[in-house]
């Protein structure tokens, strides 16, 4: 009987987390972030924008139940006790849309730099609010999380495929170089042949500078000469 006992409260356990975490309902309206908030945040530097005192940040929304028949707005706060930003450093969206007929939806919101962040990295933590037209989705999944700072740390677009085909191992001085040659910071909506071009762009930008006695080699952090992986 006891054995019976616990196999039932396991899988009882089971199910509850399963709808606890898992993003899945039939009929009714939904709307939540993608993502869970405790394993998958944004991070954002404005180092990558310079000259820029705005940037946008994609919030990537779901909708689960009832495909929306018309278009809902969608309602948006910021959680004070878990955020370490202050007003000043964003702007939440005040129009934000879930567009009938969509099972996936993305709005906006904007970071705005102060000399403060130069040095300092902030968190933003963003809840998704209910409103008579939907129900937000289950808890892990009705806040996002943005981290943000001026100070240089790997762009989310620099990942192993961009290692391994076109630029080599990052460092803040190679990404630092490749813009002020390329006038390019974000890659992240480039396709492969723009890659390509940018990465070629840099690498004769090396290889000219390395065969020009008067200049010399251009040191990666290492004090080694800066490469890429680029191919031509």
């Amino acid at each position: 009987m006891k054995k019976y006992l616990v196999i039932l409260i396991c899988l009882f356990t089971i199910c509850s987390c399963t709808e606890e975490e898992s993003p899945y309902y039939e009929g009714g309206h939904y709307i939540y972030f993608r993502n869970s908030y405790t394993s998958d945040s944004i991070e954002m530097s404005f180092f990558f924008y310079p000259g820029q005192d705005k940037v946008p940040v994609w919030l990537k929304l779901e909708s689960g139940g009832d495909i929306f028949t018309k278009d809902v707005p969608v309602k948006f706060s910021v959680d004070k006790d878990l955020s370490t930003a202050a007003e000043e450093d964003y702007d939440l969206p005040t129009d934000a849309v879930f567009h009938a007929g969509h099972q996936k939806d993305s709005t906006q919101l904007f970071l705005n730099y102060t000399p403060k962040l130069d040095d300092k990295r902030f968190k933003l933590v963003v809840n998704l609010d209910a409103s008579d037209a939907y129900t937000p989705g289950p808890k892990l999944y009705r806040k996002a999380v943005i981290i943000f700072t001026a100070i240089p740390s790997p762009p989310e677009w620099w990942d192993s495929d961009i290692e391994k085909v076109y630029l080599g191992k990052y460092s803040d001085l190679k990404y630092e170089t490749l813009m002020s040659v390329t006038k390019v910071s974000d890659w992240s909506n480039l396709e492969s042949p723009e890659k390509r071009a940018l990465a070629l762009q840099f690498k004769y930008y090396l290889q000219k500078c390395a065969e020009d006695p008067e200049i010399g080699p251009v040191l990666d952090e290492d004090g080694r000469p800066m490469t890429v992986t680029v191919i031509g």
